[in-house]
């Protein structure tokens, strides 16, 4: 029997007598055939021994385990299976590897026996469907057997080496080797896409020289069987989410660790967002990239084989949430684009925190943010008279050039500009006629030639086929994949390209040199975290990176950060046992106190740590705390049984204290029915209002003269109007993360001072019927009312954005007289790039006994409405721990985005024009001053004619 020895790159692999593809490469998101190959960039593994075939077996359960690790990846082959078993598994080697259905290996240190799973009898006659009817060898029975299995007549499947009577490529049957003698190990390849010193332009010419045209296809998709996989050449493309936390399944299969390893799962972006705190939101990228490392390089070393293994992720959501019944609020830090831009650059920043090599800077990961362009919008029916329905896939957003330049695209250009954004993801929706994946206007001569984005454009998943199956923009699927390529999307989410990009070539809809523009860009961003580069930056990352207790505090601590109250009448709060007593009598009620995954809002990852931090198991740990009773009351939506409301009364008359938590809820997944409680992705509140029976519930309780606390568990804002005039203390908790009940009972006992500010406005029940959520107008129009704090006045919301109380109270005052602010309008048109943006300092003065961090907004009011809101935020800086009674100097920064004009025809300038500028913050107050712009009116941007 031959031996098994790797050659060269693309060379032809033989192993005892079966002729396969070589082992080729891997690296951080071009690597290898999962389960087979080199796992470590621009390596490859070399080969020697011959495996020894024993025999077929049933898939039975010991049989199946073998007694250690299995791996599957689609078309998993016989040569993949034996490395995997004798070098990656774990980072150790086994001495038998079983094959099964050309999709999954099985690695043991012995063989299955007839008692276990059982040895295939040759007089075993199986008929029907899996009847064989000619016998194959080795290179035939787990490859080409499985593609007929799916694309030719059962019968002509093949059969086993020695036992004609058993398929061993089909489902429940393993082909089983012994490897005892097979030794492999790794070494570095020589090629030209593999050679740090060369630019990576050149890298990638000779990467794709190399590939076939199919190979191509299959790396300008996400989907797929096996998703942008070359076996030949090692190249495995891997994405993931990454909101707030690694959208990862815990890994339990680390050798001498019998808990799940689970990544870190922060609060959701809305609550980071109210924090205003950059340094936290860098903090957060860093943190999520790497773990990120970590997890792939446990994969890389073959310490585990979690499928999760990605360094390039879509996210940061920098979307606005214009109005609140939009279903994805949760995703985005909130209704500013100048605050979106601010925690998109800290976020990104994080993230793709880097260090330089021989030719390129490198990422420790690359974020894709979304969603290009003016996305806001799920499905749902239009409250205008006509009930018509709407849908994301097929919503034409009409909008206004103005608002697109101003607050549609301001966010996306500050990223963009500031963090060397590596890529972004288009929308499902349509802008003024053109599906945004189609729209080469917006994609390449705005975001592209006049932003200076350099980066990759994937489509959001299914959004390629949309252009042509629910926008009906094209008639065919050539000139989908035409409209889609030409119009900038470089990867499709999906598999519209895989099924057509071939066609379209061959009807000259396209040809390779459009394939191959996408693909530069795509490949450009995994060079920059570090495919090639020898060693690769942060390979020490491991599992002593992952959840960590540093990592667990950042969560910690980013949620008692964003929480905002917003009512404590009589000081109710923090709650403080009765005089002579040692413990507060409490009640805990309410839907959400044995919420765990609730917590972790949307796109989260498993997680074990929130089982033990629901809001009931966190007050229920605390010394300082006697829980009398705890009740839920009634369930978070009508859908459900019967409330309980007579028994949340009946313990809140005996408590000291009765702590409600309420609010909406966004479960992935299946679990809960789309209703008026539900805040998610597909789906848009049809009202504002609290749902269910949680009103009722809460009036019931505070009816007891029990001092009641209601706190908040949602996103977009409830409009709670008697709850917020009745109920003497409130807080926002959002969707808090891994740690929220923690935070959340931190807060409520003093441990710290609530500090964050709403980042989005809270309006009455009646906005519904003011807006429609379809009209993507911000400004007043006819006789509808203005869009987010920007475009309409305070008085008309109930909380508008930047309130948020503390247990103290602060003054805002200037440092010395400060008569008018000055900037001038080429500071502005060079995006503050010279460092002439002025800085202003606010003297702040905690004014009561509780140390508190503490957030200064600066915001600018304008009487010029047709070029400018008529508020935006303009500059922010948090503070931590300002002791009472004392006076600190916090500096401002304005930023140049808030100070640019625009107009209806689609330019954006610096003009001379005054301003009022108020910094502080609600309800406190402000100082207020004049800010002057001075110098001859500059163009920062002309729309394309």
């Amino acid at each position: 029997m031959p031996s098994l020895m790797w050659r060269a790159p693309g060379a032809v692999l033989c192993l005892a007598g079966l002729s396969t593809v070589s082992m080729g490469l891997g690296g951080p998101l071009l690597s290898h055939t999962k389960g087979g190959q080199s796992r470590r960039p621009c390596y490859v593994t070399e080969c020697t021994g011959a495996p020894a075939y024993i025999g077929c077996f049933k898939d039975g359960a010991t049989a199946r385990m073998m007694n250690a690790v299995n791996s599957s990846s689609p078309m998993m082959t016989l040569d993949t299976c034996v490395q995997f078993c004798v070098s990656t598994a774990k980072g150790k080697r086994f001495n038998y590897a079983g094959l099964e259905n050309a999709d999954q290996c099985f690695c043991g240190d012995a063989p299955p026996t007839p008692g276990h799973g059982g040895w295939q009898p040759p007089s075993l006659n199986r008929t029907g469907p899996w009847f064989c009817t000619h016998p194959s060898p080795d290179a035939k029975c787990n490859v080409d057997c499985y593609k007929s299995n799916r694309t030719a007549p059962k019968t002509a499947l093949c059969c086993c080496p020695g036992d004609l009577t058993e398929v061993c490529g089909s489902v429940g049957l393993l082909q089983v080797y012994d490897v005892s003698t097979v030794s492999c190990g790794e070494t570095r390849i020589a090629e030209p896409y593999c050679d740090p010193t060369l630019a990576v332009s050149d890298r990638i010419d000779d990467l794709l020289d190399r590939m076939t045209l199919e190979e191509k296809i299959g790396c300008i998709t996400t989907g797929g069987a096996a998703g942008c996989t070359v076996p030949r050449l090692g190249i495995e493309m891997t994405w993931a989410e990454s909101l707030h936390g690694l959208r990862y399944n815990c890994i339990s299969d680390l050798e001498g660790r019998s808990d799940p390893l689970c990544a870190t799962s922060f609060p959701h972006a809305q609550l980071l967002a109210a924090t205003f705190n950059r340094s936290l939101w860098h903090t957060v990228g860093t943190t999520i990239a790497q773990e990120a490392r970590a997890f792939y390089n446990l994969y890389a070393s073959g310490r585990s084989d979690s499928s999760r293994h990605a360094l390039s992720f879509f996210a940061p959501d920098i979307n606005l949430c214009r109005d609140p019944r939009w279903g994805r609020c949760l995703e985005v830090p909130g209704e500013d684009p100048v605050l979106a831009g601010e925690y998109g650059v800290g976020y990104v920043g994080g993230m793709q925190a880097g260090r330089s090599s021989q030719t390129v800077n490198l990422s420790m990961a690359v974020c894709n943010a979304k969603h290009w362009s003016a996305y806001d919008v799920e499905s749902g029916s239009t409250n205008d008279g006509t009930g018509d329905k709407y849908n994301r896939g097929s919503f034409n957003a009409e909008i206004p050039l103005q608002d697109l330049i101003e607050s549609y695209w301001a966010q996306f250009t500050t990223v963009v500009r500031e963090a060397n954004l590596g890529g972004t993801m288009c929308s499902y929706n349509a802008v003024n006629g053109i599906p945004s994946c189609a729209n080469g206007v917006f994609n390449n001569d705005v975001l592209r030639k006049t932003f200076g984005f350099a980066g990759m454009i994937v489509s959001d998943c299914g959004a390629v086929a949309g252009i042509m199956r629910s926008h009906n923009y094209t008639h065919t699927t050539d000139s989908t994949v035409k409209a889609a390529l030409e119009g900038g999307t470089d990867l499709n989410c999906g598999t519209f390209y895989l099924d057509n990009a071939g066609a379209a070539i061959k009807s000259s809809a396209i040809n390779t040199s459009d394939i191959d523009t996408a693909l530069r860009r795509v490949f450009a961003q995994f060079y920059k975290v570090g495919l090639g580069e020898n060693p690769v930056p942060w390979s020490a990352f491991d599992e002593n990176d992952i959840d960590t207790s540093a990592n667990r505090a950042v969560a910690l601590d980013a949620a008692r950060q964003g929480m905002v109250l917003l009512r404590n009448e009589g000081s109710l709060l923090p709650l403080m046992p009765m005089p002579g007593c040692s413990k507060i009598k409490m009640a805990v009620l309410g839907p959400h106190i044995h919420s765990s995954t609730a917590l972790l809002a949307n796109y989260y990852g498993q997680n074990t740590l929130v089982e033990t931090s629901t809001p009931l198991e966190a007050l229920l740990r605390r010394p300082e705390v006697s829980v009398i009773g705890f009740l839920e009351g009634c369930n978070l939506t009508n859908a459900s049984s019967p409330p309980d409301i007579a028994g949340a009364v009946a313990l809140a008359a005996g408590a000291e204290v009765a702590v409600v938590f309420v609010g909406l809820h966004s479960t992935q997944g299946s679990q809960v029915n789309n209703g008026p409680g539900m805040e998610r992705e597909g789906f848009d509140r049809t009202n504002l209002t609290l749902p269910g029976f949680q009103q009722p519930l809460i009036e019931a309780i505070h009816s007891t003269g029990t001092p009641t606390v209601v706190v908040f568990i949602n996103s977009g804002g409830v409009a709670a109007e008697w709850v917020y005039s009745n109920v003497p203390a409130i807080l926002e908790a959002y969707y808090p993360g891994e740690l929220g009940g923690d935070a959340i009972a931190s807060l409520l006992l003093g441990d710290t001072s609530p500090s964050g500010r709403l980042t989005t406005s809270i309006y009455p029940a009646d906005y519904v019927s003011r807006r429609n959520i379809t009209d993507m107008d911000l400004r007043p129009h006819g006789n509808v009312p203005g869009a987010t704090y920007r475009f309409m006045e305070p008085a008309d919301t109930l909380f508008s954005f930047g309130f948020g109380l503390h247990y103290t109270a602060f003054h805002f005052g200037w440092l010395g007289t400060l008569d008018v602010v000055e900037v001038s309008t080429a500071a502005i048109c060079s995006a503050g790039l010279d460092g002439a943006m002025p800085t202003v300092t606010v003297a702040t003065t905690n004014m009561g006994r509780t140390e508190s961090d503490v957030s200064v907004l600066c915001f600018v009011i304008s009487s010029s409405t047709g070029t400018n809101p008529i508020r935006q935020l303009a500059g922010f800086t948090r503070t931590r721990l300002v002791n009472p009674n004392a006076t600190i100097s916090v500096n401002v920064t304005l930023l140049p985005t808030a100070l640019r004009s625009t107009d209806v025809h689609g330019s954006a300038f610096a003009t001379p024009q005054e301003f009022e500028l108020r910094c502080g913050g609600e309800p406190d107050g402000f100082a207020a001053t004049t800010l002057r712009i001075t110098g001859p009116t500059c163009t920062i941007f002309e729309y394309p004619q």
